[in-house]
């Protein structure tokens, strides 16, 4: 790791970008303002760099769901550089979010669905981890042509403390937008891609 207070290459990412395309959406949840350790505030994230790296690099964080290799990628190679608070290579546009299961799950049903939805975890009746979670439940979480009648899109669009993810959950609720490409997509089949 060279000196924080070198000249910063082109190539180096910045903490705001890492803040709002990884440690934002994937780690403030539980780590916004518990624990001693805030990840919305640099020098936290600098004092915790050693513990970060070895924890993103093993998947064991964020918990529930490793990072995508995009986000992990990125933060890893942000540590590589040193960890810039600020850099000179602009912020890389956020992924398009897609009607197919890929894309759902990479930016939606991760960053606000399986640190509960999964194995271990609160919600771990209501799998969300693959396709075949979603498609063979018992519980009608997406039934394949019709979104009106899939559990996914009634939790989603509620807006009552049933709503998923919940009020109190620290994770904000899912825009118009992301709720459209799932009602497209489970329109279209549910299809992988």
């Amino acid at each position: 790791m060279h000196d924080r207070g070198s000249p910063a290459s082109s190539s180096q990412l910045s903490f705001a970008t890492i803040h709002d395309q990884v440690l934002g959406p994937r780690c403030a949840s539980c780590h916004g303002n518990s624990g001693g350790f805030t990840c919305g505030c640099y020098a936290d994230v600098l004092k915790k760099m050693p513990q970060i790296q070895n924890e993103v690099s093993s998947d064991l964080m964020p918990l529930g769901a490793p990072l995508s290799p995009r986000q992990k990628k990125m933060l890893l190679d942000w540590i590589s550089e040193g960890a810039p608070e600020f850099g000179d290579k602009p912020t890389p546009p956020p992924p398009m979010l897609l009607p197919a299961f890929a894309s759902i799950h990479d930016l939606v049903l991760v960053p606000y669905c399986i640190a509960c939805h999964s194995p271990g975890n609160p919600g771990k009746r209501v799998p969300l981890n693959t396709l075949d979670d979603l498609l063979n439940s018992p519980l009608g979480i997406v039934l394949p042509g019709n979104p009106d009648e899939s559990d996914l899109v009634i939790a989603v669009r509620r807006t009552d403390k049933k709503r998923m993810p919940p009020p109190n959950s620290g994770v904000q609720s899912l825009s118009s937008d992301q709720i459209s490409v799932i009602v497209n997509w489970i329109s279209n089949g549910a299809k992988e891609y």
